[in-house]
């Protein structure tokens, strides 16, 4: 029985209702994140303690004050996501491993294998993964850019089809194209959208159009084989991806590729020249193409 109990608890989410239940910290409540917690560190001092302390008092919307004030903005971004669809009911638990959010004997089994499979990714090494996230936020460059590839090899981005694994009703089709379902991989690498961004970039990348790579297995290996420059370059790149996809959603509108490709260059330059002094000026140019022939230009990924 014992043993049934840790598995729910560790694949268990909080629907949140009322907030009065489920605690900011130490719960799993944010369905997006990879092991459905707050990443911010707790603050002592802080009086917020449940979730309700999150919740405006209009108890329709998240106090976004709050969130951004007390969180990082991985998680406050994440959590305005959540729909506070009834904030009359009481909070609710759900299991993340079956449409109906009910635990079963056969879908807690194939949770504990799929756990034991992401620690045993063969490219996950303890060596190997510290030295790409020493990579990763050693990076000179915007820290969302960073956040961006740490949220994508952790496939922690709210990409529909993980949505809808969690609990969260919604169209699981791509918001750009609508043809396939939205993935990371479809995001970033298959969508129609994205061809014309990485071939136009400095990058020149060019994807196989067929192809059962996985997005993430290839960014790790990008970074593992590639300098400062290449993934400034790319994280920027992958950022306005997003952001686009973001503003499609959010506000209807459509940004050209070459208006993308425009604004990633735009956006590492600003910052080198805000932050770095003249005496670095010999660091090398963050837009260059890369220097792994696997990746550079007029490549096909391997």
């Amino acid at each position: 029985m014992q043993n049934v109990i840790w598995v729910i608890i560790k694949g268990s989410c909080w629907r949140i209702g009322d907030g009065n239940t489920a605690k900011i910290w130490g719960d799993n409540w944010i369905p997006f994140h990879h092991d459905f917690k707050v990443l911010t560190t707790e603050n002592s001092s802080s009086s917020n303690r449940l979730v309700k302390d999150f919740i405006s008092r209009d108890n329709l919307s998240w106090d976004t004050n709050s969130l951004h004030s007390q969180l990082l903005s991985i998680d406050s971004n994440d959590i305005k996501q959540i729909p506070l669809l009834n904030t009359s009911n009481k909070d609710t638990l759900m299991w993340m491993y079956e449409s109906n959010g009910i635990y079963s004997v056969k879908s807690g089994y194939k949770a504990i294998k799929g756990w034991q499979n992401q620690n045993t990714q063969p490219f996950h090494s303890s060596s190997t993964e510290t030295m790409v996230w020493k990579k990763v936020w050693a990076l000179h460059t915007i820290p969302r850019h960073k956040i961006i590839l740490w949220r994508i090899l952790q496939n922690s981005l709210p990409v529909r089809s993980e949505l809808n694994k969690r609990g969260i009703q919604c169209s699981t089709l791509c918001p750009r194209c609508n043809a396939k379902i939205e993935t990371i991989t479809h995001t970033f690498m298959q969508c129609p959208k994205v061809f014309r961004i990485w071939f136009g970039s400095s990058l020149t990348i060019k994807f196989p159009e067929q192809s059962n790579l996985i997005f993430t297995d290839w960014l790790f290996d990008f970074i593992i084989h590639n300098d400062e420059s290449a993934l400034i370059n790319i994280a920027t790149i992958l950022y306005n991806i997003w952001f686009a996809r973001n503003i499609h959603i959010y506000e209807e509108k459509d940004t050209p590729e070459d208006e993308i490709i425009l604004r990633a260059d735009h956006s590492i330059m600003d910052f080198w020249k805000a932050n770095l002094p003249n005496t670095q000026a010999h660091r090398s140019d963050p837009l260059r193409a890369p220097s792994h022939p696997s990746t550079a230009s007029n490549r096909s990924t391997h």
